[in-house]
């Protein structure tokens, strides 16, 4: 994501990747920031991670995709585990429609002046105008014997897991 930025600015517009079916292969699903997205974790979760085996939250929140619509992160952990063939599939569909989603709103954003903001959306976590979210505070709460750190709408069980974990919780109070 971050080298796509970088290679627009330089008015680069084509791209021919196997980058996101390489991925969905290997148990990756591409997300955006709202749904824990960033550098570290270069924009995709690893649904084979154990944190995802109870997660009935959409893979990404702002997908409009078939998987996203019919399966949540829980179905795809358990599909990678139980059927590969169907899992790589849908990981593929939502993979591809990730990255034309945003394919197209580099696009718009170009054409609305809002480039910048974008980049800083995705690659900063300074999500600006391009933030739907509502600003939750920073809290612990403990489920199940389990410590969760929350900060803003983002939990991790353990904070010395890697971002490649971390959920974003629907519906927060």
């Amino acid at each position: 994501i971050d080298d796509i930025f970088e290679l627009v600015e330089r008015g680069i517009d084509t791209f021919d990747c196997v980058h996101m079916t390489r991925i969905a292969r290997h148990g990756n699903l591409l997300v955006s920031p709202d749904s824990g997205g960033n550098i570290k974790n270069k924009f995709r979760i690893k649904i084979k991670k154990g944190i995802f085996k109870e997660d009935g939250s959409k893979i990404d929140r702002n997908c409009l995709c078939n998987t996203c619509k019919t399966h949540t992160r829980k179905d795809m952990h358990t599909l990678i585990k139980k059927d590969k063939m169907k899992f790589g599939r849908l990981a593929t569909i939502h993979n591809i429609a990730f990255m034309l989603s945003f394919m197209e709103d580099i696009r718009k954003s170009i054409k609305n002046n809002t480039f910048k903001e974008l980049k800083e959306y995705y690659l900063k976590n300074d999500r600006g105008k391009w933030d739907n979210l509502i600003n939750h505070q920073d809290y612990e709460i403990n489920i199940n014997g389990m410590n969760l750190l929350i900060k803003d709408g983002v939990f991790t069980p353990d904070p010395k897991i890697t971002n490649s974990s971390l959920i974003i919780i629907n519906n927060l109070p």
